[in-house]
């Protein structure tokens, strides 16, 4: 059967996951790219490299969230969510930073770190050995919407 989600099983919902994709657009050209993250309290918190999506991001900050989850055909969940990306510096980029970290690396497959090379920094602008620069950000959600099928 397929319905509507609430507010309540919205929240819920991107609490469990840890994978979406932003979408976002600037220059005339749309982006969708897959992310991993931490939702709480209306943020939706990440991490990236410079590169094309923080790039699109700052020259239009408004952003659309998708996070689904696909168990069969007839059995699935997704949530779009929009808002506005926000550049995180300083103490909220290293706040963020241990947010990601114990979520994520909780999370992981019994890992002693987060896969993913940016996190395992305690500094948010410190580039890591292949000299990437970390990018700590959330989106804060203005609005959502989810639908679910079961069968």
């Amino acid at each position: 059967m397929l319905r509507q989600m609430g507010e309540a099983e919205i929240e819920a919902f991107l609490r469990t996951e840890t994978t979406g994709r932003i979408g976002c657009h600037a220059g005339g050209m749309t982006y969708v790219v897959p992310v991993t993250y931490v939702y709480e309290d209306n943020f939706v918190y990440g991490h990236s490299s410079e590169g094309r999506k923080i790039h699109m991001m700052r020259l239009n900050p408004e952003v659309c969230f998708e996070v689904d989850r696909v168990s069969a055909v007839n059995d699935w969940t997704s949530v779009i969510s929009w808002g506005r990306y926000e550049e995180l510096g300083g103490q909220e980029a290293l706040t963020a930073m241990e947010f990601l970290m114990s979520r994520l690396v909780r999370q992981s497959s019994g890992r002693a770190e987060h896969p993913s090379y940016p996190v395992r920094s305690a500094d948010p602008k410190r580039p890591d050995p292949g000299g990437l620069w970390v990018v700590l950000y959330r989106i804060r959600i203005a609005k959502s919407g989810g639908k679910m099928e079961r069968p």
